[in-house]
């Protein structure tokens, strides 16, 4: 039965997590389709595709590092109240501690939000820069 809980619980997670990455696509395409005009004046005056890449990868870090640390903040003191108030000896439960499942959920995610940052950076360097500059319409 334990088993059968564990694998209703996963495909929900995983239910949630495609939820998720659809959503990731959706709003980082948007944003950078949005700010084509800003990153077209940026190139005008000399930022080069390299420093694009930069500024997308600066976003895609603090994109998922900011909820990645207010989670594990809370995570850390949730988990430390609830083994304080079960009397459970810490080392016992860093032994059974899911680490190699979050550690490849957090890179998932990571993996997922730069593959997005990528993809949304090709179609921004692939434009032409003058009519970028001169369309005044929003995408």
């Amino acid at each position: 039965m334990i088993d059968g809980m564990m694998m209703i619980f996963g495909g929900f997670c995983v239910l949630l997590a495609i939820i998720g990455i659809g959503n990731v696509f959706s709003n980082t395409l948007g944003f950078v389709r949005q700010r084509r005009r800003e990153l077209a004046r940026y190139l005008s005056v000399g930022l080069t595709p390299e420093g694009m890449r930069k500024i997308f990868c600066i976003e895609a870090v603090i994109v998922v590092g900011r909820p990645l640390a207010a989670a594990l903040f809370l995570t850390i003191a949730v988990t430390v109240g609830m083994i304080r108030a079960s009397y459970l000896d810490p080392a016992e439960f860093m032994r059974e501690a899911p680490i190699l499942p979050i550690l490849a959920f957090v890179l998932a995610v990571l993996g997922f939000v730069a593959l997005a940052y990528l993809t949304g950076g090709r179609k921004i360097l692939r434009m032409d820069l003058a009519e970028a500059l001169r369309d005044d319409t929003m995408l």
